[in-house]
């Protein structure tokens, strides 16, 4: 038709009839536009990249906080007796070894059955024979004095009542081995138990200060009497643990109960 470019197949002028049938992006930047889009794509999916790697770290975080801490505490008296429910058929309890000879803390089922098992910070602080953390007592020695310093204890214990025989048949195997084949083995079962972490704090205590030397063999008298203890507690339960009504609960990090490493514990103390 005169006055119209026919383009011949293969020339320029085809090519950009071609390109811009396609895409009018094509035919203004035939070049530049496929080479910007292949950029386009790469900068997209580094960003992808780039959010899920943040979904996963924010996913791994979270699992990391999915337990919780209770909180709670109070103040015991000469020969008075504390318990807090919490939550799992548990309790802790402060007990009276003596009027005046201070107290011991454990945790352990809310109503024993006979011969039950119902130590189980002990199952998991060595030593086990002897003075261990949960006295705040005049016993084995202890000036009173020493016995209830301001400050924190920090504990593991047994999260799950259910694990109560689990945890003191172990024991039984670490004490008194048949062989050290058998202890080892016992270690590696307690530690696998389900556990959670905990800090008692004394904040305050009032005690008439001994006067023996500590494990001297002198007679009880001499080592004093502890008459009051104010103290708090906060336990970091494991995910899945329901806690009992009226404790004041928050979220936190779960502990890292590979620090709980039987062999180092039992070795590093007496047992």
């Amino acid at each position: 038709m005169p006055g119209v470019l026919h383009p011949t197949p293969g020339s320029l002028s085809m090519r950009r009839f071609v390109a811009a049938r396609v895409s009018p992006g094509v035919r203004r930047l035939p070049g530049r536009f496929v080479r910007g889009a292949g950029r386009a794509s790469k900068a997209l999916q580094s960003t992808f990249a780039m959010c899920c790697a943040i979904i996963l770290c924010c996913g791994a975080a979270e699992a990391r906080s999915e337990c919780r801490r209770l909180h709670f505490g109070g103040e015991v008296r000469s020969g008075a007796t504390y318990r807090q429910l919490l939550g799992g058929g548990l309790a802790f309890r402060m007990e009276p070894q003596t009027d005046d000879g201070g107290w011991t803390f454990e945790i352990g089922p809310v109503n024993p059955e006979q011969n039950e098992f119902d130590s189980f910070i002990y199952a998991l602080n060595p030593p086990w024979r002897g003075r261990n953390l949960t006295h705040l007592s005049t016993e084995y020695g202890t000036p009173a004095q020493d016995a209830v310093p301001r400050g924190d204890r920090g504990f593991w214990f047994l999260a799950r009542r259910g694990d109560g025989v689990a945890a003191s048949q172990a024991l039984d195997a670490i004490l008194w081995p048949r062989t050290d084949t058998d202890q080892e083995e016992a270690l590696s079962r307690l530690g696998a138990l389900s556990m959670g972490h905990g800090v008692l704090r004394i904040i305050d205590s009032d005690f008439d200060r001994g006067t023996a030397a500590y494990a001297s063999g002198a007679p009880p008298s001499e080592f004093g009497a502890i008459h009051r203890i104010v103290f708090s507690v906060d336990l970091t339960v494991p995910p899945g643990f329901t806690s009992a009504e009226k404790l004041r609960v928050t979220r936190a990090a779960c502990p890292d109960t590979r620090s709980w490493d039987p062999r180092t514990i039992f070795r590093g103390r007496a047992h």
